[in-house]
């Protein structure tokens, strides 16, 4: 898919803007767990909570391959940072903008859009993993208000988040037409947050259990029509895979660009300040006169790495292209998360490799890339979700 000028204007925008700002906070991020609030402020600054909402919602009224572009770029340098900007604003923006009340939209959305509040969404529960139609968190009427009790498990901004959106059953004789939405505000009695969870990747993003008591919240929280709540979550679920995808990418990118920064370096003279062992590697790996970047195999690898890239990149953009379009998009973003999530593990392991010891030293990044790439492989819905998603769609058209 060939860009026009303003989403190229846009992605070189993104590149500066993150280099610039989000970079610099990146490895101490993951070394630190600490969620990325500075970063999170200067996304706020510029707009991109809200890249593909209207104006009249606080957004930069962009359409959603901009929205690919800001993700992709963020993660490029940051998934941490990439994975809160993607969740908050495929999801629970996504799911307000589709279902939300007037009153719903001017409450919780536009300062959602605007940055000054953060998002969250509760599908995935400890006894259902990836078949979300299994929950068993419920919400019951009483009195004029909605009492809900349950737990969700995985759930991105659990702690950071100002209010979630959560799915519960409502009616279990109707399966998963008797599931609705709810909002839920951080501060609402019975709704806790039981433990915040340690990760392989996106370690700077705040993931965690919820546990609703009794938690009691107004009827006017629900979102949309009583039971239409899991048609509500899948269609999020298909925007938020291409998110997921445009992460993957990113950190393919970052992956591929980080071999051409060092192999690219000829005649490199020692780092200042360098100790022994990084030394030692530098040597190893044949950096310091620029040898393996002339070798054919290295080149073929690099080749084989943007190919893919540029590949999964397409089919990512046309997914968004069709969302953008009002057209059903389910099997491409599906096709598109899949391919661009095992292609950013393949990257990732061939940087690894191109660049052997060094790459496991803190001096490169790549071993964060490799942490953060495996964890898209499972956010919204893992390969083998991905994989029945696309035959199911595939045997419907063909029917």
């Amino acid at each position: 898919m060939i860009l026009n000028k303003e989403q190229l204007a846009f992605k070189k925008k993104l590149r500066e803007f993150a280099e610039k700002q989000i970079l610099p906070h990146a490895a101490e991020i993951d070394r630190t767990t600490e969620f990325p609030w500075n970063n999170i402020k200067a996304l706020a600054k510029e707009g991109l909570f809200g890249v593909s909402q209207p104006k009249e919602n606080g957004g930069l009224g962009l359409d959603n391959v901009c929205y690919s572009i800001a993700i992709e770029e963020v993660s490029r340098v940051c998934a941490s940072t990439g994975v809160t900007l993607a969740a908050h604003s495929s999801l629970p923006c996504g799911l307000l903008s589709l279902a939300g009340t007037a009153d719903q939209k001017k409450k919780y959305l536009i300062p959602m859009v605007k940055g000054e509040k953060l998002g969250g969404f509760g599908l995935t529960e400890p006894g259902s993993g990836s078949d979300a139609a299994a929950m068993s968190t419920h919400a019951e009427k009483k009195n004029g208000n909605w009492v809900i009790t349950g737990t969700k498990m995985f759930t991105t901004n659990g702690s950071t988040a100002d209010f979630m959106l959560i799915s519960a059953v409502t009616s279990p004789e109707k399966k998963t037409h008797g599931i609705s939405a709810f909002i839920i505000e951080k501060d609402t009695p019975g709704f806790t947050v039981s433990q915040k969870l340690e990760k392989m990747g996106w370690r700077g993003s705040d993931t965690c259990e919820l546990v609703f008591e009794n938690c009691t919240i107004p009827e006017e929280n629900l979102l949309g029509k009583e039971g239409d709540g899991f048609k509500y979550f899948l269609n999020a679920l298909d925007s938020g895979r291409i998110g997921v995808g445009a992460m993957a990418i990113g950190l393919a990118q970052g992956a591929l660009d980080e071999c051409l920064k060092w192999l690219l370096k000829e005649k490199r003279e020692p780092i200042e300040g360098a100790d022994e062992e990084l030394k030692e590697a530098l040597l190893y790996a044949d950096l310091w006169n620029g040898k393996r970047i002339d070798q054919q195999a290295f080149q073929f690898i690099l080749a084989d790495m943007e190919t893919e890239i540029t590949v999964a990149r397409n089919m990512i953009y046309t997914a968004a292209a069709l969302k953008d379009q009002g057209v059903p998009f389910k099997k491409e973003a599906a096709i598109g998360k899949l391919f661009a999530t095992e292609m950013g593990m393949r990257v990732c392991t061939k940087a690894i490799d191109l660049l052997a010891p060094l790459s496991g030293t803190e001096e490169i990044p790549l071993s964060r890339f490799f942490r953060d790439i495996k964890a898209c492989e499972i956010g919204e819905g893992t390969s083998q979700v991905q994989r029945i998603v696309i035959a199911r769609e595939l045997l419907k058209e063909n029917e």
